[in-house]
């Protein structure tokens, strides 16, 4: 097994609120698995394409759910026969799914909901097939895989599905476990048929199951209402992208072969209007990260750039920075350029008994202590509410696809989502930002939050279902979902 990523806990000053930051893995997360040897006809791949044969090639628009005002993004998926339906953190940065199993005692287990293969007619498990993986925060999760039928939206598809044992970290209320949107490039592993390849993405492709070999994602903002825990948040679209969410044309940038899917160069950079040096930077865009990490040079560049901003003692990578504020920063990718509001680079740290917008953190953070592991940038969430982002893995294929970005539609954010949670903590109506991206065709965002900003924390006494505000962990922030293998 490889390496675990160190933990970093920081206290903040003069305060009992806990931080958990985690590491980023350099590691890639391709997961091949060995398994006994199956016939042609009963791997994953042969199993959908004789589902999908006598249906049309589609495409599905799946709504989203923002967790704790953005921290998190879910979508559900059914697994099994009948469906057991679980919401699943939508990963670009993760290769492989996973839910907690009926057999699972861990406590992490025990407050989600778990799959039980015994009461699917379609559970199959592989053989002696297992996997440990460690979260970039040093926990750990392992377990079995299983072949199992999986419904996303109106997809139906046979696919592999990691069943967690054991697990040695909590989870986040309503999170029940992780959908992998990874794409291996070069395709399905045909050397070795003791091999089977578990990106949901790559057996999508390979079963000709979609009209297009594209994933859409739209990313809502939220508000975080009193005792709400989940609130809608915006729309995945498997096979294509929907046109009423983004304006213009999409601008394609060609992901760069090599160990991190949807990695593509930066062109250019602003902070307040000022042109910034970030020397020939590459990107991960990762839906299944909160912030914007990056190695410690470039956070202590742009973060001195933000008026007010100060790193918080204890080398901890983070920056305070004011809550209010109006500096913006502009990414360029090819010929098209994304703004980020001041109201998404400073997130709101909500402590007990004081009011919101009282202390925020900059989401350009770095990892203390780690800049070898952490060599290129994440972009998560903090950037794509911003833009419209299209996964495509049929152009450019065998290289690793392309990253697409289109300017939002300007009713984007206009709390139009639809919410498919249940959880009781879930007000339907809020639909959140009532702000409008004004933004021109250069896929500038200068929409205004007509509202508090959300607190951005992940608490853990709201996971266990406690008193709000007692803790923040930014192992989701900086990348929860990613799995060292």
């Amino acid at each position: 097994m490889a390496k675990r990523a160190p933990m970093l806990r920081v206290q903040l000053p003069n305060d009992s609120l806990t931080i958990w930051l985690a590491t980023i893995s350099t590691l890639n997360n391709s997961l091949p698995i060995q398994s006994r040897v199956y016939p042609e006809n009963r791997t994953p791949e042969a199993l959908s394409r004789r589902l999908l044969q006598k249906r049309a090639a589609a495409s599905s628009n799946v709504p989203l759910t923002s967790v704790l005002a953005d921290v998190t993004y879910t979508m559900t998926m059914n697994i099994g026969t009948p469906p057991q339906p679980f919401n699943l953190l939508i990963d670009t940065g993760s290769s492989f799914s996973w839910v907690p199993s009926s057999t699972c005692l861990s406590p992490m287990c025990q407050s989600s909901k778990r799959f039980t293969c015994t009461n699917s007619a379609t559970c199959l498990p592989l053989g002696t097939s297992s996997f440990r993986g460690g979260y970039l925060d040093g926990l750990e999760v392992s377990g079995v895989f299983l072949q199992e039928h999986l419904g996303i939206g109106s997809l139906e598809f046979t696919g592999v599905i990691g069943a967690v044992t054991q697990a040695s970290t909590i989870n986040v209320a309503t999170v029940d476990g992780i959908l992998g949107l990874t794409y291996t490039h070069g395709g399905l592993n045909k050397t070795n048929p003791d091999t089977i390849a578990i990106e949901v993405l790559n057996l999508l492709k390979n079963t000709s199951a979609l009209t297009e070999n594209k994933i859409g994602v739209w990313l809502q903002r939220t508000e975080l209402a009193p005792n709400t825990i989940t609130t809608p948040g915006g729309e995945i679209t498997f096979g294509g992208v929907n046109p009423q969410r983004f304006e213009g044309e999409v601008t394609y940038i060609n992901s760069i072969p090599g160990d991190h899917s949807w990695t593509i160069p930066v062109a250019g950079m602003t902070v307040g209007g000022k042109s910034v040096n970030i020397n020939s930077v590459t990107a991960t865009i990762d839906t299944g990260t909160t912030v914007i990490a990056i190695p410690r040079k470039d956070a202590e560049l742009i973060n001195g750039l933000i008026p007010g901003a100060q790193a918080l003692s204890g080398e901890t990578g983070i920056w305070q920075v004011p809550c209010t504020g109006n500096t913006s920063v502009t990414l360029t990718f090819g010929n098209f350029t994304v703004t980020i509001p001041y109201e998404e680079l400073a997130h709101n740290i909500q402590k007990p008994n004081q009011p919101p917008r009282t202390f925020c953190i900059s989401s350009f953070t770095t990892i203390a202590g780690q800049e070898s592991i952490l060599d290129q940038w994440i972009l998560g969430d903090a950037f794509l509410k911003n833009v419209y982002s299209v996964f495509d893995f049929g152009t450019n294929a065998e290289s690793g696809g392309r990253v697409g970005f289109a300017k939002l539609s300007p009713n984007a954010n206009n709390g139009n989502g639809v919410n498919p949670g249940t959880n009781p903590g879930t007000n339907p109506n809020n639909g959140g930002n009532n702000g409008t991206n004004n933004g021109n065709n250069n896929g500038s965002n200068n929409g205004n939050n007509n509202g508090t900003k959300p607190s951005a924390s992940v608490l853990r006494a709201a996971i266990q279902g406690s008193t709000l505000l007692a803790h923040v962990s930014l192992v989701i922030l900086c990348g929860m979902a990613h799995l060292m293998l």
